[in-house]
């Protein structure tokens, strides 16, 4: 949270009580805990996005110049200090927060790309299918379960992958949708164009290195 003792700093307003660091990336988590990147992804929308609108009131009414109304602020030219509070904004909290759930479902995203059913089901799998109708009656002679067993530890495995795969590409069509609404919004109050926001937090994230 920014400190109250920064004085005219036009953040000095508090907007990041329930901001959280970015979780601790791998793997494992992406396809074993992702409810719990959900989480975070949620609470961050929530957090930032959601109270967009109410930040940036605050921070330019923080800034406001000669005790003008806020709504006149707002619906008239913005003046330059205050559009350079909304600059601000942008690139010490929306950015970096935007980038934070970007990173996450970029990172899960490929790894999810990366998995392959397990090795040892999906080969009893293929070679059940490929066996004649004759070895295969042999086998469900002996257990009648075999096939259905096996069917079912790959449809299992398979599904899985498909699941995780449709979650992450929902989190990013979500993304998009909040981001785009979040840059109308700083076009409207800050008369920053939505277009220039996004490009701009493009050019952002290609600078981090994580």
């Amino acid at each position: 949270m920014y400190a109250s003792n920064r004085g005219n700093d036009p953040l000095d307003i508090n907007i990041l009580d329930n901001l959280q660091p970015i979780p601790q990336l791998s793997k494992t988590i992406c396809i074993k805990d992702s409810k719990s990147l959900q989480t975070f992804l949620k609470i961050s929308r929530n957090s930032l996005d959601d109270n967009l609108r109410s930040t940036i009131y605050s921070m330019l009414n923080h800034n406001e110049q000669n005790h003008e109304s806020i709504l006149k602020l707002i619906n008239t030219d913005i003046n330059s200090s205050s559009k350079s509070a909304c600059n601000s904004l942008l690139e010490k909290l929306v950015y970096p927060e935007w980038e934070k759930r970007n990173h996450i479902i970029q990172y899960c995203k490929n790894q999810v790309d990366s998995i392959s059913i397990d090795p040892t089901v999906e080969k009893d799998y293929i070679e059940f299918t490929n066996l004649s109708i004759e070895e295969k009656n042999n086998i469900l002679r002996v257990d009648p379960y075999a096939y259905k067993n096996i069917e079912q530890r790959y449809n299992n495995a398979n599904n899985e992958i498909i699941e995780l795969k449709k979650l992450y590409s929902n989190e990013e069509t979500i993304e998009n949708i909040i981001t785009n609404r979040s840059s109308d919004l700083m076009n409207d109050l800050c008369k920053i164009n939505a277009n220039d926001i996004k490009s701009q937090f493009i050019k952002y994230s290609k600078s981090l290195s994580h």
